[in-house]
């Protein structure tokens, strides 16, 4: 697998199959005694039930995080070493099994917009449980979970606070040029075209895709575009149901209205969305409940690998300074 090809197409995307944990997943190892509770939920829309593990420490606990990996095939295990320090600080952690892995049901869908809806389903059930009452139920979203988030809080799941990590913030799917910038590993080259001809050929295809809202149109006029500006097999770039997805999420007006405290978090090398771009889109949007940190000389998982070459679970062993800035904002709420 070429890392970050997969990546740009899918922030951070995981291609191994057949797993309940994958290579790049581990089981908690927790320093203090902490229980377990497996807790389903039900997408009513799809008629799926989704299933998940709540972590708890057993002297007791006030808040919740809700962690919602990037895209690609993610378990219960996903981030194992942000839940390890949550938990380390008597915070509780839920994840669950993406649809069609592990004990979830239905067909694996990648897009940010069916991730959301899980979440929202995830989100009503636990808010509905004795155990948890009176606790603050929170939400960390990572790369293209981050999306899934806000999307949930902008559907009517009143989160006590977000945690956006990694998050592409601007609309319309402005980060793909940024991807298509850096092109670290020639994903975004084409033939006989240059780099700005390439950001405009990524202009045009988002403007088709905004104008229209059936895939199979998009999918045919974007093809018939593509051959009108002289890009040859270049229609992966943009026109696929991820992308397309991508390009027409909007949740600036979320961001901006957000009325419990957020923490954006982003690593100053991430070559998948920009370090520079989204925390600037946010200071425009001027929210005071918005507090923006960039940890230095840390990737797109906030781990100290500039540029890693393979998905493992070294990528999720986080940089300290990044751990205690996420653990220490929630702590502080």
């Amino acid at each position: 697998m070429i890392l970050l090809r997969t990546l740009v197409f899918i922030l951070c995307f995981h291609s191994l199959v057949g797993q309940t944990i994958y290579d790049y997943e581990r089981e908690v190892n927790a320093e203090n005694e902490v229980k377990s509770l497996e807790i389903d939920f039900v997408n009513s829309s799809d008629k799926l039930t989704l299933s998940g593990t709540l972590l708890y420490p057993t002297d007791g606990y006030e808040k919740i995080v809700l962690i919602v990996p990037g895209s690609g095939k993610d378990t219960r295990h996903s981030h194992f070493c942000l839940t390890e320090n949550f938990l380390k600080n008597n915070i509780a952690v839920y994840r669950f099994d993406e649809r069609g892995i592990g004990k979830s049901e239905g067909k694996y869908d990648y897009t940010a917009t069916t991730l959301m809806e899980d979440v929202i389903a995830a989100y009503h059930k636990l808010i509905t449980l004795p155990e948890l009452k009176n606790k603050k139920l929170g939400v960390l979203g990572h790369s293209l979970g981050g999306i899934a988030s806000i999307g949930a809080s902008g559907k009517g799941c009143e989160f006590a606070f977000l945690i956006q990590m990694a998050t592409p913030v601007e609309k319309d799917g402005a980060f793909i040029k940024y991807q298509a910038l850096r092109n670290t590993d020639g994903f975004y080259s084409a033939e006989n075209k240059s780099t700005p001809e390439v950001i405009a050929y990524i202009d045009t295809m988002s403007q088709l895709i905004l104008q229209y809202e059936d895939y199979k149109t998009i999918k045919r006029k974007g093809k018939k575009k593509m051959k009108a500006l002289g890009f040859k097999k270049s229609l992966h770039m943009i026109i696929n149901p991820l992308q397309v997805d991508l390009v027409k999420q909007n949740h600036e007006a979320t961001y901006q209205n957000c009325p419990v405290p957020m923490l954006y978090i982003v690593g100053s090398e991430d070559r998948i969305v920009s370090p520079i771009n989204e925390p600037n889109t946010l200071k425009q949007l001027n929210n005071s409940n918005v507090d923006i940190q960039i940890i230095d000389n840390t990737n797109h998982w906030l781990s100290d690998q500039i540029a890693p070459t393979k998905m493992d679970a070294s990528l999720y062993q986080m940089n300290p300074l990044a751990i205690n800035a996420i653990v220490s904002w929630t702590l502080n709420l």
